[in-house]
């Protein structure tokens, strides 16, 4: 079929207005039907939000308020510097061995010696008389002590390992200071 536009050119244009009227109104319903469903569509999620995060807004305000005039911030300094106090101090309260457990681990450690005398200075040096029944057993024992985590120095002059058995011995040195038993 065929259509043909006969009206004087004044009408046309009045048509052709009519006609863009109608297209703009038709899109703008379509974007205020658009604006107003997706509003719809959001206030279901939007509303809670925005309650919980008016809510929220005052708990953090209160909370605030109850923590200055509690001074929160003050005494958690206070705590803190405490908490440094006590760990600095804390390593004067650590037990230290006692004698009891030097001479425990000092018989541990002396099999076929006889240990006549033990004397510690406060300086923690260290005189240990005894016995051995070979050079073996007192060459062993003096490894042992050199071992172990007891002594930092310790001297056993060559003139006392001379003899083969019955050995009559002196060992000397210096306790490391976490096992010194002497307080201050």
């Amino acid at each position: 079929m065929l259509t043909a536009n006969l009206l004087p050119k004044e009408e046309k244009e009045v048509t052709m207005h009519r006609a863009f009227e109608r297209l703009s109104i038709f899109f703008t319903l379509c974007f205020i039907a658009v604006f107003f469903l997706g509003g719809i569509l959001l206030l279901p999620s939007y509303l809670p939000l925005f309650l919980s995060l008016k809510e929220r807004t005052h708990t953090l305000a209160v909370e605030e308020e109850a923590a200055n005039q509690l001074k929160v911030r003050q005494l958690r300094t206070e705590i803190e510097e405490t908490r440094r106090v006590i760990s600095s101090l804390q390593s004067f309260f650590e037990p230290r061995a006692g004698a009891s457990a030097l001479l425990e681990e000092l018989f541990r450690r002396s099999q076929n010696i006889t240990i006549q005398s033990l004397i510690i200075d406060k300086t923690a040096k260290i005189s240990l008389q005894g016995r051995a029944n070979t050079r073996q057993d007192l060459l062993l024992f003096e490894k042992s002590l050199r071992e172990s985590e007891l002594l930092q120095e310790l001297s056993l002059p060559l003139s006392q390992i001379v003899r083969e058995t019955n050995i009559s011995f002196i060992l000397q040195g210096k306790l490391k200071p976490e096992k010194t038993p002497i307080r201050p």
